[in-house]
């Protein structure tokens, strides 16, 4: 004679399997949407870091404007030694501190995807660490160009995403794969942060998103390069 389960155990039993699928797909959703929400919430601070870069263009335009459309150093003022890095020595900035009366604003040098590296005007030391850092080449070896001598300005990066206030063209990546400051993780190196990409602004002051392929595969040498050199 067959024994029949009771009623509560089979209920019992119904639920408990109900329950099992339940919670599994749960966790299958929960796999696929929380890739999507938190590249939803990096796109979110890639939009404000972009509006960050490009204020800070803006700012950068209004400065040259008043000074007859000659750039800015990346550092300005005398070393310790005259012609050569100098580290502790008086009447220098870089070149935050040069812009940030036309900002206004200590935030915008803030990348939202990266708020441990801020800065601020009371800074002393010229060799800052902060969220963007000045085109190495609009700079170079302390020559000041003027806006005249810029052929591609739409064209030509002026700030992007970098943990050091100055950095280095896409040709040193590969010319110094090993250097602690130039190469694949050098600190002056432009970092990918937004979805594998990099906010830049350029010299005229649009500012955009650039992909790993279309930075990382300009590594020309001066007016090889398409978005460094800009002579």
């Amino acid at each position: 004679m067959p024994v029949e389960c009771p009623q509560s155990l089979v209920a019992g039993s119904q639920f408990a399997e109900t329950e099992f699928f339940s919670s599994q797909i749960i966790a299958i959703l929960a796999a696929i949407l929380f890739p999507v929400f938190a590249r939803a919430r990096e796109k979110a601070r890639q939009t404000s870091c972009l509006s960050n870069v490009k204020q800070l263009t803006l700012g950068a335009l209004m400065y040259i404007s008043d000074y007859d459309d000659i750039f800015f150093g990346h550092i300005q003022g005398r070393r310790d030694t005259p012609g050569y890095p100098y580290y502790g020595g008086t009447g220098f900035c870089n070149w935050a501190t040069q812009i940030y009366p036309y900002i206004k604003n200590n935030q915008l040098f803030t990348c939202p995807s990266h708020p441990n590296y801020d800065w601020a005007p009371s800074w002393t030391s010229p060799d800052a660490y902060f969220g963007y850092g000045m085109n190495y080449w609009l700079t170079y070896f302390y020559y000041y160009i003027s806006m005249a001598d810029i052929k591609k300005p739409a064209e030509t990066i002026w700030f992007t995403d970098c943990d050091y206030y100055v950095v280095y063209p896409t040709y040193y990546l590969h010319t110094y794969p090993t250097s602690t400051a130039y190469g694949q993780n050098g600190f002056a190196r432009l970092q990918l942060r937004h979805n594998d990409g990099v906010n830049v602004a350029f010299v005229d002051g649009h500012a955009k998103w650039l992909n790993r392929q279309a930075i990382e595969g300009d590594t020309g040498l001066y007016g090889a390069s398409k978005y460094w050199w800009g002579r």
